[in-house]
């Protein structure tokens, strides 16, 4: 039997630009561990960046080190931070889990850098793992795919500061965020959470998520909350009874979550009320696309007269809608971007105060339709390589998304952007900053009300020029 019982969890940079949240998973994947008597450390590179004499003392007498990644540009520095790791302790075992080792576990066995990988939920994998190690008995694969019986754990708060985390969104002034449940039964084809999760969904009881963001009023003072889940709504009795239980704890704060639109069109108006009077302020909505026929497509389920429902819903009661696109749907995405556009213009008109956000289409697994016109990695190690290493949800580029249509999308973000700082309320409107915005709106509105959004250069200069008065004023978004 091993004597070893520290276990290091690593959570890779996914964004270089800000906007990261407090690592729940590892947080969630440690309360088992420690229950168990192992002694966890949650390293997160958001907000540490450890030198090498550091890290070799983190690694010393640790059983293994275990790093979590989403591919793209956190799988890319999953992979670099891994190669530093074997440079400086080749006998520490490298563990995998997430979304990229979910979805791409078969590559890994060929790769120096992992010794095994969690495919799926990890709370019980990983505690199996963790004592099999210790017991110095090895698994024979390198692949560990377990059912978890386990339930969703509470976070490990203590292993963080969570002060580095809360950050003065659109929300609230101290926001945190908070994981309720995990996986989704939807279909739709460009989701990697379908995929990892096998269409199951799990989640805590309402008074679990109760008693968590209880502690998180008291101990944090936190003013607004994320619900980080994909999909938080799929109980829709579950997320009234938090709402309920929030209100008659008498909890002081502001809350927003992802939902699908049919799931929120489906509340009676009383149903809607008890929400709002428990905090409920703002919505993430993804809505893709425009064209049913690419809804269709990509297995989403709704219609976009659902949408333009949700959109009235939110008017009338007073919920802020945050709307998301994907953009660049093969094998021509010009008709789903004009058809997305139109409807974006029908939502603006009904919530003026709900904002935009566009992401690129990114598949994260082989698909048959893609065969042809798609080259994935054939190497682990392939994934720290261009051009992957560079993608993100907002950077995609692939050879049937042109550069006329990346310029007629910015072009479009452009005008909406500036035509609606008014009302989306992201920036200060006093003093200087109210004169800069007296020439930057009207010039907008006027190219929005005639659909003019070609080489809008004169907002683009005033924009700069607005963006670099108001840098620290910004008060960023945390996406969910």
């Amino acid at each position: 039997m091993s004597d070893k019982k520290k276990i290091i969890l690593v959570q890779p940079k996914a964004t270089f630009h800000g906007g990261f949240r407090s690592p729940l998973n590892l947080l969630q994947l440690a309360t088992p561990l420690i229950q168990n008597g192992f002694d966890v450390k949650v390293l997160d590179l958001h907000v540490e960046n450890p030198s090498n004499h550091e890290l070799r003392e983190h690694l010393e007498d640790a059983l293994f080190i275990g790093i979590s990644a989403f591919t793209g540009l956190q799988s890319s520095e999953a992979i670099k931070f891994a190669k530093i790791v074997r440079c400086i302790n080749s006998q520490v075992p490298i563990v995998w889990g997430g979304y990229h080792p979910s979805l791409w576990h078969e590559l890994s066995t060929s790769s120096s850098l992992v010794d095994y990988v969690i495919v799926g939920p990890g709370e019980q994998s990983v505690l199996e793992l963790s004592n099999l190690m210790h017991e110095n008995c090895l698994p024979e694969s390198k692949v560990l795919l377990r059912e978890n019986n386990l339930e969703i754990p509470s976070p490990s708060w203590h292993l963080i500061d969570l002060k580095k985390y809360l950050a003065k969104t659109l929300l609230a002034d101290r926001v945190g965020n908070i994981n309720t449940s995990y996986g989704c039964p939807h279909q739709c084809s460009f989701c990697a959470v379908s995929r990892v999760f096998e269409r199951k969904w799990k989640a805590k009881s309402s008074s679990q998520v109760i008693d968590e963001v209880d502690f998180l009023l008291i101990k944090y003072e936190i003013t607004g909350l994320e619900f980080s889940d994909n999909a938080p709504f799929i109980n829709k009795q579950r997320m009234l009874d938090i709402a309920d239980g929030f209100i008659k704890k008498g909890f002081n704060f502001v809350w927003m979550s992802m939902a699908r639109a049919d799931e929120l069109n489906a509340l009676s108006p009383d149903e809607w009320k008890l929400l709002v009077r428990s905090g409920f302020k703002r919505v993430f909505v993804g809505i893709e696309s425009g064209d049913e026929n690419v809804l269709h497509r990509i297995m989403k389920n709704e219609k976009v007269e659902q949408y333009i429902q949700f959109a009235e819903n939110c008017a009338r009661f007073g919920i802020i809608p945050d709307y998301s696109f994907t953009i660049g749907y093969p094998p021509d995405p010009i008709k789903d971007m004009e058809s997305s556009f139109e409807l974006i213009r029908k939502l603006k008109k009904i919530t003026l105060s709900g904002t935009v956000m566009f992401y690129r289409y990114t598949p994260y697994a082989p698909d048959d339709s893609l065969r042809g016109i798609m080259k994935f990695p054939s190497r682990w190690e392939d994934w720290a390589e261009k051009p992957w290493n560079s993608y993100s949800l907002t950077s995609a580029s692939h050879t049937w998304l042109k550069n006329s249509h990346i310029k007629r999308l910015r072009d479009f973000e452009t005008v909406m952007t500036c035509a609606f700082y008014h009302d989306e309320n992201i920036f200060p409107q006093t003093g200087s900053m109210k004169q800069l915005l007296a020439f930057l709106v009207p010039i907008a509105r006027f190219r929005w009300e005639r659909k003019c959004y070609s080489s809008p250069l004169e907002l683009k200069i005033l924009r700069r020029l607005f963006l670099s008065f108001n840098l620290k004023s910004v008060k960023f978004r945390m996406g969910t």
